[in-house]
Formats: C-alpha cells, structure tokens, sequence
C-alpha cells in the first residue's frame, strides 16, 4: 500500500527546492547548548515540519545528524567503518529517527523528480544508504519493529531499481520481523506491497495470495486503510485477468473501508471507470471519470494552496519587493496619466481650432485665442513635468538596480585582473553579473534576463536574490549544474510557469564558474550563455558550449551538464550576453559569434583594461549609429584570478 500511495502523493507534490546535505539555517545555538541539544533540537523542528515542507524535513534532519557526528566524533554517520564507534542508547535513538526522517525525504525527492530525470538514481542512492543506516543502527538497538520498517522502506527503492530479487528478500524479512511483534497493521502493509511487486513480475496467483493476506491481517488489526488497500489491489489484479465482475464487487468493498483516504479513492473511482468502460456501459464510466477528475482537482488545488503559502515564506527581502513593486506601480500610472494628457491637449487643440474659425468675426477672437494660448502652455508645462517625474523614476530605479549588483558583486574586492563592460539598452537592464567569494570557493555568473527595460530589470533582482539565497548555504552547493537546476525550479515556480499559453514564459540564460581556491580547479555549466577560453600560449579560442536549456520552464526536461576547466594562470575567460553579438550594423548585418571568437584571438595580446577599451572601440564601430538592440554585458577574468586572494 505504501508504494502506491507515496508515489502518487509526492508526485503531486512539487518540491520548491531540491535540498542538500547542509542549510543556511545551520549556525551555532547561543549560551553553553551541546551539540547534542543542538541535534535534538533540530531532529524536533524535522518531525513537526514531515507534513508540511519536505525540504524543511530534510534539511533538519540532516542537520541533526550532523551535530550528532560532531558529538560522537563520527566523521560519516552512513561508512561502514564507523559504524562500530561505540555511542550511547541516546544517541543511537537521535541518530536511527533523523537517519529515517532524511531518507524518506530523499525518496520523496526522487519520486516528485520523474523516471526521466538523472538526478532520480542520486536521490535514490541517498535515500537507499540513509535506509540501510537506520536498518543497521535498528538491529543495534534490537528495535524489532523499526527495522520492519526500514527493511519495507528500502525493498521500495528496490522496486524502483528494478532489483526486484533483492526486494523480495527485504520484504520476507520485515513480514517475519512484524510477526514477531504480532504487529498485524505492518504484516497488512508489507503483504501490499509485495503483492505490487508480485503483480510487477506477473506472478499473479503469488500477487492474489498476498493482496489476500493483506485484507486478512487488516480486518485483525482493525486498519480500514490496509483493507481497502488490499481490496483496491485485488479489484486491479481482476481487470488485469479481464474479470470485471469481481474487480466491482472488490471496489464496491474498498469504497466502505477507504478511511477517508483522498487519494486512494481517486484510485478507486478510476479503476471504476475502467471497469464500466470494458462493460460497456460508457454513462456509468463517464460519470465515474468526473468523480475522478474533481477528486484529482481537489487534492491538486489543495496541494498547490500549501505550496503557495510555502513559497511565501522563503521572500526574505519584503522591503526590496515592496521598492520594486511600487516603483513599477507609479511607472505604470505615470504613463497612463501621460497618455491621457496627451490625448486631453491634442483634444482640445482641435476644440480650439474650430472655436477660432467660428469666432473669427467676433470681436471677442483675439482674447479667445489668447486663452487658449495660456492654456496650452500650462498644459504643456504639465507634461514637462510628469515627463520628468517619469524619467526621475527610471533613473532612480537604474540607481536601485545598480545598488543591488553591486552589494551581490563587490567585484574590486574579488578579483584583480578582469574587466567588465555593462551597457544597458534603456535606463535599466535584464543583463547582470554576479561574484561572490565563499572562502575555499569563488563564484562568477553572467546572466541575460528576457527582455530589456523595467520588467527584464525586475526578473534580474528577482535572480539575484535566488542566487544570494542559493549561496547563503555556503557549504552546499559546489556543483555549478545543482545551481542551475535549483534556480530553474525557483523560476518556474515563483512566476507559477506550467507551459499553457495562458502562463509566463520568461525566464534567464546565465553561464556559472565556480573556482576552488585550494585546488586550482573550476568548474562550468551554462543555460545559452556559452564560456570562452582564450589560451595564453597560441591565443587559441575554446569554446565550452552551454545546455540548450533556459532557466524557465521548457517543453523538454533535459537537465544540465558541467565541465571540468583546465586553466592556465594567464589564460583569460569570458561570458558575454547575446546584446553583443546580435547587434546589427547599418546594412542590419549581425556582429555574430564568429567575430567574437576573432577580436578575442586578435585582443589576446593586450592586458584586460586595454581590451576593455578594445572591445567598446568595434562594437561601437560596428552599430555606427545604429540604435543598440539589446542590453550588452562582457565580462573578461584573467584565470589566476579566480584562485588568488585579493590583499584589500
């Protein structure tokens, strides 16, 4: 019953982030707490948030393991090795419920990520080996019933790899296990499951005994939900075999004992629905398919309701969001009033036109027109000033935007050789670059956001508060790849994107280096905005490719790839976004890609200020007058750079 069950729920359940073996939220609790405490504490906030937030769950449960490590001196909680470190009936308590608690958050992760996603095995490894942990530390403490319970939870990820061998061993030694204790809810439970897994391999007399014992063991200990389960699983197993008679008759017994269970009445119904269908009778299927359809709305709108509200509480910046907002809101007004005002002088300069020919031959004509006169000119002096008001409020927006890059960047106290060229097309920019030094690690990022003007300098303050989010958990995220996936999530779910025509479509292309220091390695990913490497020895241009995979929702879930940089210490690296390479000449000839890989093999020879100099020298030759037609950002780093520390 479980792996149906879990399944489906986490599927609908959409995870805001992918949570990793560290958190932001891990500092130091203050006066004389232990680190024992501190796990306690933490292994506390994980239990009360596991039917809330998932990636609260985790993320507290891992930390609870973690200040127990500390405690105990244990370098790896989940290594063989360290497994026979002798630790007290306390600590092995802490350490066998946060062991469990985190691996059922990292299958819950790889169940909500899809069979497609090649991230799946990785969560599931994770979750495997937190299992297995807890089965061992179980034994240890000679709690019966827990390790019934991990030995169910690990033949689970089993199925899901296919392993189906060893999944019915670890199903045969959690049933003997739970009869040991006379636990008949648990025997009930794991009888489902392995009736599932029998159903999988096509033994479908094993699958009916066991589906059979389920049924049993939960009418003894009175569990309707293991019941119904088993009911539901026999009803399946009978359309299978073409019997629909008897699979109504098992789904007319699940509906009196389904508990209340949402979930595994909407299997019902749709299994409903398949029955009256290969009866024939389609009236009864129809409306057994709306029943399950405002079933399914129903859990789906529930679930997107809790994750809205989750969603809100990670806005870390409300007054950033409140600026921006208004900012936008007055711009917006601003603009209509100026239309409005517009439209009114135009209007009325018509009315006194025709005023003037009517009146001509009046004596009162000249002091008419004077009135007019006056009135044009206060009308005009109006639109001078709201058209101050409204340049006064993109200039101060600029200011904002700039004040924002630059408290993220503080570039001059990163890095010491490189160069950047930032040239909006409007008053604000979509393009922005980002550095941070996280002690042992250094963070470059170049990013293009859709658009130019206002709403593409929005989503750029939106992505760099993700990105400070992101990196606020220093400790974390090494894997420029992890990063991206975790800022596409971000995305896709802050502007609520699901690819329906009704739904936003923006979103970023970004490159991202991330350099260890210690070691003098960096490493790569991209979303469209490619890296080049220029060779100090032979001025050769490399070109490492990013995924044709924008951050933002896309029709193809192909993930994103990295690579390992071999630098030399003069070697230089750029990112740059597409503003540059598509401007257009006089004859609306683009710069394109391939005179960016020449200029760069013909600037190699110049320090990096002179090629700042260098490259505003061709591009502006090269629009001759031409209006820009995008935003354009260049950012050029001397390799050495990315390693060194800067004396401030």
């Amino acid at each position: 019953m479980k792996f149906c069950v879990f399944n489906i729920f986490f599927l609908l359940l959409a995870a805001v982030f992918f949570p990793s073996e560290l958190s932001a939220q891990e500092t130091q609790r203050a006066g004389e707490i232990t680190d024992y405490d501190t796990a306690a504490y933490y292994l506390d906030l994980a239990e009360k948030a596991k039917f809330a937030s998932l990636d609260q769950t985790l993320e507290n449960s891992l930390l609870a393991i973690k200040y127990l490590n500390r405690y105990t001196g244990v370098v790896d909680s989940t290594s063989e090795e360290n497994g026979q470190i002798p630790e007290s009936p306390n600590t092995l308590t802490l350490r066998k419920r946060a062991c469990f608690l985190a691996a059922k958050s990292y299958f819950a992760v790889a169940s909500t990520i899809g069979g497609t996603s090649e991230n799946q095995e990785k969560y599931l490894g994770r979750a495997a080996k937190y299992f297995d942990r807890c089965r061992r530390l179980c034994e240890k403490t000679s709690d019966t019933l827990a390790t019934a319970a991990a030995c169910n939870e690990l033949a689970l990820i089993t199925v899901h790899q296919k392993q189906y061998a060893k999944a019915f061993v670890l199903y045969d030694k959690a049933i003997k296990l739970y009869i040991q204790k006379d636990c008949f809810e648990g025997m009930g439970m794991v009888y489902n499951n392995k009736g599932v897994l029998d159903l999988a391999c096509k033994d479908t007399l094993q699958a009916a005994s066991d589906f059979q014992c389920a049924i049993t063991w939960g009418e003894i200990a009175g569990n309707k939900e293991v019941m119904a389960q088993g009911y539901v699983n026999m009803a399946e197993l009978c359309l299978k075999q073409n019997n629909e008679q008897f699979a109504q008759c098992y789904l007319d017994t699940a509906m009196v004992y389904y508990a209340d269970n949402s979930i595994l009445k909407c299997r019902i119904f749709m299994l409903y629905t398949k029955v009256f269908k290969n009866q024939d009778d389609f009236r009864a299927a129809f409306n057994h398919l709306e029943t399950y359809n405002i079933l399914r709305d129903q859990i789906l709108n529930r679930e997107n309701l809790r994750q809205i509200n989750e969603l809100e509480s990670y806005l870390k910046n409300e007054d950033q969001k409140k600026n921006i907002t208004t900012l936008t809101i007055a711009t917006h007004r601003q603009t209509i009033q100026l239309i409005v005002l517009i439209i009114a002088v135009f209007c009325f300069f018509i009315l006194s036109i025709l005023l003037g020919v009517f009146m001509k031959k009046t004596s009162n004509r000249n002091k008419i027109v004077n009135s007019q006169n006056e009135k044009i000119m206060r009308q005009k002096a109006m639109l001078e000033e709201y058209t101050e008001n409204i340049n006064s409020s993109l200039t101060y927006a600029s200011r904002l935007q700039r004040l924002i890059i630059r408290g993220s960047v503080d570039i001059h106290k990163v890095l010491t050789d490189f160069f950047v060229i930032y040239q909006p097309k409007d008053v604000v920019s979509g393009d922005f670059y980002y550095v941070r030094d996280l002690g042992e690690r250094r963070v470059v990022a170049v990013a293009d956001c859709t658009g130019h003007g206002v709403p593409a300098a929005f989503l750029s303050v939106l992505n760099i508060t993700f990105l400070n989010e992101i990196f606020s958990y220093i400790d974390k995220f090494t894997e420029p790849e992890m990063v991206l996936e975790l800022l596409k999530i971000k995305v896709v779910e802050t502007l609520n994107q699901t690819g329906e025509a009704t739904s936003s479509m923006d979103g970023m292309d970004i490159g991202i280096v991330i350099a260890e220091k210690k070691t003098k390695t960096a490493k790569y990913s991209g979303a469209y905005i490619d890296l080049m490497i220029v060779d100090s020895q032979n001025s050769e241009v490399i070109t490492v490719k990013a995924d044709r995979n924008p951050i933002g929702w896309y029709h193809r879930d192909i993930g994103f790839h990295q690579s390992v940089l071999d630098l030399k210490d003069d070697d230089v690296i750029y990112m740059f976004s597409d503003g540059y390479t598509d401007q257009i000449n006089s004859k609306t000839e683009k710069f394109t890609k391939f005179r960016m890989r020449k200029i760069m093999k013909d600037f190699a020879k110049y320090d990096l200020q002179t090629q700042r100099e260098k490259y505003l020298e061709s591009f502006n030759d090269w629009k001759s007058g031409v209006e820009q037609v995008d935003d354009v950002l260049l950012v050029g780093i001397r390799a050495k750079s990315l390693f060194e520390n800067k004396k401030i």
